[in-house]
């Protein structure tokens, strides 16, 4: 006995008038493959229209079991329920003239390879037309809808879809669920309750279930909040339409639990302060430095001292890392240790803020550079213009290839002096404000590191450089422009202490505006 496979299918725009159930078609294929004396090998199902290409699962595994050799006869309902639409109706017709598909059977006619190639076409064709026109009635009778203000697609919770003929539907409250869904929506208006607390209040009080018997999950009941139909609205092919039905909640009640629902929630607050939280990382794996307090009893005095240490958390199980932890009072060490390094005489700093006060914006301003970049990149413009002229016309292929190289190069020395352009266009009051901002926070950087806010110590830390580091309990870090310029001048033996104490504001340096020139020079050329 000959082997043969069953296809059968059923999607949601037959008619349960003109097409048999899944069941009812397999039942019918088992009759017609008795009746032929066929064996079955396999049955495909599938649930899905045939007008969209290769997107049935149960038809590509027919067709494939097909293409690996076995012949075999196809035993299916009609012939519309392999395919509606040209792609694939090529294929049942390609295989079948090639007899790798030996027949199809169907109830009412067989399809041989011999059989007329054009009557099995036309059938294919007749087929594809329907699915072509139904869309269209589809589209047309969704279309009617909205222009009466009706959602075109079941109800959602809470109404009901009323009538008996197809397309002249109408959508009406539930008796059972509205009046549930109605409360609850009053309940969160009061902005008393959170949707958590509501969807507790529903279990108990005002049940509403799924079709699976148990009460509608969270995700399902946050839905519900979120759907603009129940304010008397509807999205419908990503545009929102008026409805006609009974709205459950005003526009502005609706737009108002909206806020509610992407507002935060309110951060936890933090139980311990910290002084250096978040302010360094571990040199040798990367990891944030976590801060932790230990508290312990000292017998000797009767009293609980607390503690403060920072350390590395080892999270990053692939490096080893065996830093060890680090106290609050070894940082302040280490704090004031890089302050020295820094830090000028409280009247060389207030020195140097009056001398950028004062100081012309002549001083740090690049005007002739930024004259000589704009002509150079105008003169590259025209050599861009002209070489891409050039290309357009020159005939010999070599030359077309080295002009284009030639163009390359123009254009990566004409972005090059963007680049230097933009850097320069950095203003000198720009360089004199981080000047100045950074000199007023090492003013009283001492006090600070010792007693002063979070807030405040991080300015400093900031102020004098970036990527703070702990290794091996000692502190690095990168210093900034400013800081960076002070440590330089300082290399340069350009301080000189003062023999007499007499001058005012008793500094311990001989010229502060020689110093200041000196920053001022070093943070130019290293900022532009």
């Amino acid at each position: 006995m000959k082997k043969c496979f069953i296809y059968c299918r059923k999607s949601s725009e037959d008619n349960a008038r003109q097409v048999q159930s899944i069941a009812d078609q397999k039942q019918a294929m088992k009759l017609l493959a008795l009746d032929h004396n066929l064996v079955i090998e396999q049955i495909f199902i599938d649930e899905k229209s045939a007008g969209t290409c290769f997107q049935r699962e149960g038809f590509n595994k027919l067709i494939k079991a097909i293409s690996k050799g076995k012949t075999a006869t196809i035993l299916t309902w009609k012939l519309d329920r392999l395919s509606r639409n040209p792609e694939e109706s090529g294929i049942l017709q390609g295989m079948l003239q090639r007899r790798q598909i030996e027949r199809i059977i169907t109830t009412d006619k067989i399809y041989l390879p011999e059989d007329n190639a054009l009557l099995f076409s036309l059938e294919g064709a007749m087929a594809n037309q329907y699915l072509r026109d139904l869309s269209k009635n589809v589209r047309r009778g969704q279309a009617s809808k909205l222009e009466r203000g009706l959602y075109p697609a079941c109800a959602p919770m809470g109404y009901l879809n009323v009538g008996r003929r197809k397309g002249e539907k109408t959508i009406e409250p539930d008796p059972v669920i509205y009046p549930k869904l109605e409360r609850l929506w009053r309940l969160l208006l009061t902005h008393q309750y959170q949707l958590a607390d509501l969807y507790r209040i529903m279990k108990s009080k005002y049940p509403i279930y799924a079709k699976t018997g148990g009460h509608i999950s969270f995700s399902s009941f946050h839905r519900i909040f979120r759907n603009p139909f129940y304010c008397g609205l509807f999205r419908w092919s990503g545009k929102i339409h008026s409805g006609s039905h009974r709205a459950m909640v005003t526009k502005s009640e609706f737009d108002l639990v909206q806020d509610m629902l992407i507002k935060k929630p309110k951060t936890r607050l933090m139980q311990h302060e910290f002084h250096y939280r978040g302010m360094f990382k571990c040199a040798k794996c990367g990891s944030c430095i976590t801060a932790e307090k230990k508290r312990k009893f000292i017998k000797s005095k009767g009293i609980t001292k607390t503690f403060e240490y920072y350390r590395c958390p080892h999270h990053k199980k692939e490096i080893s890392c065996d830093e060890k932890p680090m106290s609050k009072t070894a940082i302040d060490i280490e704090m004031k240790r890089h302050l020295k390094k820094v830090l000028l005489p409280k009247d060389v700093l207030e020195q140097g803020i009056e001398y950028l006060n004062t100081e012309s914006e002549e001083k740090l301003d690049q005007s002739k550079k930024i004259e000589a970049l704009q002509k150079k990149i105008t003169d590259i413009n025209k050599r861009i213009k002209l070489v891409s002229n050039n290309i357009v016309f020159e005939s010999d292929s070599e030359c077309r290839t080295l002009m284009k190289d030639k163009l390359i190069e123009l254009k990566v020395e004409k972005q090059s002096n963007i680049q230097d352009l933009e850097k320069l266009h950095t203003t000198a009051n720009e360089l004199i404000y981080v000047m100045q901002s950074t000199l007023k926070t090492l003013l009283y950087a001492y006090q600070i590191i010792e007693s002063g806010l979070y807030e405040d110590r991080l300015k400093v830390i900031q102020a004098i450089g970036t990527n703070w580091n702990i290794k091996r309990k000692r502190l690095s870090f990168t210093p900034s422009l400013v800081c960076q310029a002070i440590i330089e001048v300082k290399k340069k033996s350009l301080f000189e202490p003062k023999k007499a104490s007499n001058t005012r504001n008793n500094s311990t340096f001989n010229d502060a505006s020689f110093i200041w020139r000196g920053v001022c020079k070093y943070v130019r050329n290293q900022h532009l």
